[in-house]
């Protein structure tokens, strides 16, 4: 079955969070969710969980062959921490580590072609890493890092299976 351009993106990062693994030189290794319902299902320790976010329109139309559609969509990534209690380090220093290595597997799309990583597999125009937050969960034992990867991409007005 055929996935809609956002999905292939949606897919895309998964696929680079998912290379952030000790065995491929990172500080740790995640594990990678994308959730079956709306929200976070259990906390993890070194869980990342990528969500939709929302949907904005982009820059104007353009005319060509046909009219194209320009979105900007909002892939947020929730980054969570749940050391053992015995654990000394701060958690704030865990959820920076997951931080910088995400955004090193974001923007890495391969050895050769880290230059053309906001395109994910020429499926979009750009791509900006936005600030993250850091928030306590309600349990105090975890903590919970939000960044996001706002995407703009474009398709045919009457077509969005297809990127242009």
């Amino acid at each position: 079955m055929a996935n809609p351009v956002v999905e292939l993106i949606a897919l895309e990062l998964v696929d680079r969070l998912e290379n952030v693994t000790t065995a491929n030189g990172f500080n740790q290794t995640l594990i990678v969710q994308r959730p079956l319902r709306l929200g976070v299902e259990q906390i993890k320790d070194r869980l990342a969980v990528v969500m939709l976010g929302d949907l904005s329109p982009g820059e104007d139309d353009v005319d060509g062959n046909g009219y194209a559609q320009s979105w900007v969509q909002r892939y947020a990534v929730h980054l969570l921490s749940r050391p053992s209690e015995r654990d000394t380090t701060p958690i704030e220093t865990y959820l920076l580590r997951m931080w910088a290595d995400c955004v090193k597997a974001v923007t890495r799309k391969g050895e050769s072609n880290e230059s053309s990583w906001h395109t994910f597999d020429g499926n979009s125009i750009s791509a900006l890493i936005q600030p993250f937050i850091i928030d306590a969960l309600e349990d105090d034992t975890s903590g919970m890092l939000t960044f996001s990867v706002d995407v703009t991409y474009r398709t045919n007005e009457n077509d969005p299976y297809t990127a242009r």
